[in-house]
């Protein structure tokens, strides 16, 4: 009877377990066989013969091979840098004061979704942005020039905003995994050979750091080469990044352009695996003895002005940052403001009424896809950590099963998953884009959630139960209790992830779902600043508010936990 009783349970939680393996696989194995189908021609109940015509026509776009050039080289690149600069000043501050107050600003600086980047950067650049109103002082003009500055042909501000974003992204994992490796003893090995702060933690401490970054670093690879909402702004137009020509043949109503946008997002998929092999090829290279031996002799001579530029260049980040943010603020409670003066002519906040006129559809949106997407994801993540404990199933193989919606081109699942969806007739768009947001929330809380919650001390477990408290309330209780700061920052993680999503909203939400994000791309097509400028602002604030509310929390957890 035990054992039937027994093996009832075991059978219920197997169940529950490839439920959630199901509810995170089943959008992408549909989304992609759903693009490669229409790509070779197969349309459900139009037509069923196969062809590789799509992907010749494809393959002859006018300035596809340019497209695809430019996908990896502004992956490769803004990744790099952003990897370099965050050992750079890690480097530099980890023994420092400052340090303590750089993992408090982390967070705020992450929070800025990538999109506000993008505007900030066409406010300060464009052909009548602040920048051009300063060099007006200078070069005493009072129209604005026709510069073609902005946006640049090599995607040279795409890949400025990308390390605007990930270069604290790089830092705030990396601080993480710093408790982990022993950075005194193999930083201070290195200045007993004579190297420099930054040769030292490049060369001793790094490859430690890196080798907890490694999936970190491939989400940002494949996300750089993949981005949607800043190439539209940031990216040049003729021919723009390989992630606009699908979206451009996506808007289009024919199922010829269809198969051609199914197509380019399957070569996007060959592209991104082609980009992870040459990583890990220049990984093994930089791993090699000669090079490494080349590249500290490289930098030993060459140290202090490499080192020198790299630190400047991440203090005018920065600044670029700060700028970036006041220029958006400035533009929202702008009345009037003529070219060249650098300040408004007259201020005003009824931009921001103006706004919630019109779009407060989109600001509730954000927040109920952003509450109920965060929430739905830590009880997902709860059942799984608790299914693996109960089932004695090894973490390590399951700890990749997260990530993969990010370590796969989000419009190759997209892009297939919204024709599965429109086939088959699931029409209630809420709960179908909120099922694909929870896919890219889960990763970003995991990351956070689950080590805590692997790391609780089983003695106060074991206490409980010598006094038979049931599962549940050794559950809510006592680990759920333990880790409550936890819960509430990876509630405010996954809050800050959903605001910041468009890809999901603009093809799963299908016109029907409006956001902040998906305003914002309207916004900036229109070419109004301070509509604009208003979205921005309050694509800002959100994350903003919710992390100052999970700050003053976590005081009074702490409290009442002392």
């Amino acid at each position: 009877m035990v054992r039937s009783i027994e093996r009832t349970k075991k059978t219920i939680l197997f169940l529950v377990f490839f439920s959630i393996l199901g509810f995170v696989f089943s959008p992408i194995f549909f989304g992609i066989m759903s693009s490669i189908l229409p790509s070779l021609g197969f349309f459900f109940e139009v037509s069923d013969k196969l062809t590789l015509d799509y992907y010749k026509e494809a393959l002859q776009l006018p300035g596809i091979n340019k497209s695809i050039i430019l996908s990896i080289f502004v992956g490769f690149t803004s990744t790099i840098i952003s990897l370099i600069l965050s050992q750079l000043i890690l480097s530099k501050i980890y023994f420092t004061n400052f340090f303590a107050v750089l993992s408090k600003l982390l967070y705020p600086l992450i929070a800025f979704p990538h999109i506000t980047m993008a505007v900030g950067i066409s406010f300060l650049f464009s052909s009548s942005g602040y920048f051009v109103r300063l060099l007006s002082i200078l070069l005493e003009f009072d129209r604005p020039p026709n510069l073609d500055l902005f946006p640049d042909n090599f995607g040279l501000f795409l890949i400025l905003g990308l390390i605007l974003k990930e270069t604290p992204f790089f830092l705030l994992i990396s601080i993480g995994f710093l408790s982990s490796t022993k950075v005194k003893e193999f930083f201070y090995l290195g200045k007993s050979k004579n190297f420099s702060n930054f040769i030292s933690w490049l060369f001793f401490v790094f490859p430690f750091i890196y080798k907890q970054l490694k999936i970190a670093v491939f989400i940002v690879l494949i996300f750089s080469a993949t981005v949607i909402d800043m190439s539209i702004i940031l990216a040049p137009t003729t021919p723009s990044t390989t992630s606009i020509r699908i979206l451009q043949f996506f808007q289009q109503p024919e199922l010829t352009s269809f198969s051609l946008a199914s197509c380019l997002s399957i070569i996007q998929l060959v592209s991104i695996l082609l980009i992870v092999l040459i990583w890990i090829i220049g990984e093994k290279i930089t791993c090699n003895q000669n090079f490494l031996i080349c590249l500290r002799y490289l930098l030993d001579r060459k140290n202090k002005y490499i080192e020198n530029i790299l630190y400047i260049f991440s203090l005018f980040l920065f600044v670029l940052f700060v700028i970036n943010i006041c220029i958006s603020f400035l533009w929202s409670i702008t009345d009037i403001w003529k070219f060249p003066y650098l300040f408004p002519n007259e201020i005003s906040i009824k931009n921001y009424f103006i706004f919630f006129k019109f779009n407060s559809d989109s600001f509730l949106n954000s927040l109920t896809l952003a509450t109920l997407g965060s929430f739905l994801s830590l009880v997902i993540l709860i059942l799984w950590l608790e299914l693996i404990d109960a089932l004695q199933l090894k973490y390590r193989f399951l700890n990749i099963i997260f990530y993969v919606p990010l370590l796969l081109p989000e419009l190759t699942i997209l892009l297939g998953f919204n024709y599965f969806l429109l086939s088959n007739n699931f029409d209630n768009k809420l709960m179908n884009l909120l099922w694909i947001e929870i896919l890219y929330i889960i990763p970003y809380t995991y990351i956070i959630f689950s080590n805590a919650y692997k790391n609780i001390d089983f003695r106060y477990i074991l206490i409980a139960k010598s006094f038979n408290k049931n599962y549940l309330t050794i559950l809510f209780k006592i680990k759920l209790g333990l880790i409550l700061n936890i819960i509430l920052l990876s509630f405010a993680i996954g809050f800050i992830v959903s605001i910041s999503l468009y890809a999901p909203v603009y093809f799963i939400g299908n016109g029907e779902i409006s956001t902040l994000s998906l305003e914002i791309i309207n916004l900036q097509a229109s070419g109004d600043r301070k509509d604009l400028a208003v979205a921005t602002i309050l694509q800002m604030l959100i994350p903003l508010i919710v992390l100052i509310i999970f700050h003053l929390n976590s005081k009074l957890i702490s409290k009442w936990n002392r």
